[in-house]
């Protein structure tokens, strides 16, 4: 762990160091591969490498308080404010030296600067992200056939699971290649108009 937090420290980014951790074979938690999120975690809750107290020898709950969403009945996360987080010393438990920590906490500081998050947030960092497709976020809300799915959702499901769009599952079927080709022979008609 002290070897994350070093290059982290050094400058290397979460994606390069779990892309070497993998090459290595170095299993990641649970035995799965590395993820950079795995690294980075959410800041406001305290989650990844990079935020896990523990590694500093302090153990920290309450950090989350978990309610159920009364329209969709799932368990969803709430971060408490940090006067209700609990901690208490657990030195034989450090893996990390205070300098490590600091360095970590130094560079993720100077990269949300850098992008303009707040501290505590993630979202300027999920707001860098690049776009998977060229028109992406411009065509939402526009209707595929009556259908009643955006363009861009139709698109998206078509190539992913190889679904047909609720108009084409409604006219028997479809595949996900006519799916796909039927989405973007509608963007292509709504470019052409303007």
């Amino acid at each position: 762990m002290a070897r994350l937090f070093r290059e982290f420290g050094a400058g290397k980014s979460p994606e390069a160091i779990t892309k070497d951790l993998n090459r290595e074979g170095v299993p990641g938690p649970g035995g799965r591969p590395w993820s950079n999120t795995t690294l980075r975690g959410q800041a406001r809750r305290g989650t990844g490498v990079l935020h896990n107290a523990l590694y500093r020898g302090v153990l920290e709950w309450n950090r989350c308080s978990y309610v159920k969403d009364p329209r969709t009945g799932r368990r969803v996360a709430r971060p408490n404010p940090p006067h209700l987080w609990e901690t208490i010393p657990v030195p034989e438990l450090r893996i990390v030296t205070d300098e490590l920590w600091l360095t970590a906490k130094e560079r993720q500081a100077e990269v949300r600067a850098r992008v303009g998050g707040q501290p505590g947030s993630d979202a300027a960092l999920n707001a860098t992200h690049r776009a998977r497709f060229l028109l992406s976020g411009l065509l939402l809300r526009r209707r595929l056939h009556g259908g009643g799915q955006g363009i861009a959702t139709a698109a998206r499901r078509a190539a992913r699971r190889g679904a047909a769009t609720t108009a084409a599952r409604d006219a028997g079927g479809g595949s996900r290649r006519h799916d796909r080709a039927e989405a973007m022979d509608v963007i292509r008609s709504m470019i052409k108009k303007g």
